[in-house]
Formats: C-alpha cells, sequence, structure tokens
C-alpha cells in the first residue's frame, strides 16, 4: 500500500523547498523519489504489481479535507498498476487538490489493517 501526504506542512508546491514541488527541469520531488525508489524495490514482492494508493490531508475537488482518498482519482477502484501507475497518479492528485491539513494518519492506517 501506498499513501501520500498531501497536507500543508509539506510547503506550498509552487516553491522551491515544498516536498510537492514539480521543477520543469524534470528533477524529481522528494516524494516522486521516495515512491521511485521504494516502488522499484517493494514491487516484485507483488505477483500482479497492483497496489492500493492512497492520499491524505488534501483538500478534494469537492471542496472537502479528506484523510484517505483514492490516489488514481476513481470512485471505485483504488489499486494502480506498478510503479509507473503510482507515480501518474500522484502527479494527477499534485494538479487537482489543495494541500491542506491537520495531519491525520488514523483513516489511512484503518485501510491498511
Amino acid at each position: 500500500m501506498v499513501a501520500v501526504d498531501f497536507t500543508a506542512s509539506n510547503g506550498n508546491p509552487q516553491n522551491l523547498d515544498s516536498l510537492h514541488y514539480i521543477d520543469p527541469s524534470g528533477r524529481l520531488n522528494s516524494y516522486q523519489q521516495a515512491i521511485l525508489e521504494v516502488g522499484e524495490v517493494i514491487q516484485f514482492y507483488d505477483s500482479d504489481r497492483r497496489f492500493p494508493a492512497w492520499g491524505f490531508g488534501g483538500r478534494t475537488c469537492d471542496g472537502t479535507t479528506s484523510h484517505c482518498f483514492n490516489l488514481n482519482g476513481s470512485a471505485g477502484a483504488f489499486e494502480v498498476e506498478g510503479v509507473e501507475d503510482i507515480m501518474a497518479a500522484y502527479s494527477s492528485v499534485l494538479h487537482n487538490v489543495a494541500l491542506a491539513g491537520p495531519t491525520l494518519f488514523g483513516q489511512v492506517i484503518n485501510k491498511a489493517a
């Protein structure tokens, strides 16, 4: 399972010092690096390479702050296929949610359990 923190404590994604900053030169931000580096190792421990992927702490398009939302943006399916899809889902969500808060892990931990 993957869960990405979209709380405002990560800093404004427009600022260079944000953990979510998208560098126009293509350099990966901290979250992209972590997803790629950890994902490339753990993906081989899952035979179908399908991963539950969640976000938390972001204000979704309906204006509510969610502490557990599908990273792929689907209302039903919550899995993504492979590290490439985790990266694509992360990038899409980053452009479609506002960083909010507070940082609450309870709902994501319950999903994992």
